[in-house]
């Protein structure tokens, strides 16, 4: 008669431990994959409330003088005391680097906004707040923001 020996064999252990090691990478992924998506999601919000800093101080400037809205290609923000204008060619705050350009817009015959053709709206212009950065060195981002300013009268 034989006697069975209570306990786990070799093999039992060694395909244990290999499953194990199989669901405990599986989580640990998913766990490092969750908390990089945080710090992205983190950072696209903090470069779109840079981007519509910048867009509101555009806005500001317009309200004050429209007139000093002219078409520039890239630019950044100046607030001296209180007196915000335009800048050299672009504003850096921690690692984001935001440019805002300033476009011409043209209308047709019906007085819809067309991008290819029409006459030259001097009343209203487009503006396009951009920031970008680096989530790793390898891996750009950016965020784009766009409105339309009109003179008020």
């Amino acid at each position: 008669m034989k006697k069975y020996q209570s306990g786990f064999s070799l093999i039992e252990l060694l395909f244990a431990g290999a499953l194990f090691v199989v669901f405990a990478t599986g989580v640990i992924e998913v766990l490092i994959s969750g908390l990089n998506m945080d710090r992205v999601s983190e950072e696209t919000m903090l470069a779109t409330e840079y981007a519509r800093q910048g867009e509101e101080a555009v806005r500001f400037m317009s309200a004050k003088n429209f007139d000093d809205i002219v078409p520039i290609l890239t630019t950044g923000i100046e607030d001296a005391n209180g007196l915000i204008s335009f800048s050299g060619t672009d504003n850096l705050y921690e690692k984001y680097r935001r440019t805002i350009t300033v476009e011409e817009v043209m209308r047709d015959a019906e007085g819809n906004i067309n991008e290819e053709s029409g006459t030259i709206d001097p009343d209203t212009r487009k503006v396009i707040t951009t920031v970008s950065w680096n989530i790793t060195p390898s891996r750009p981002n950016t965020v784009v923001l766009q409105t339309y300013l009109t003179r008020f009268k």
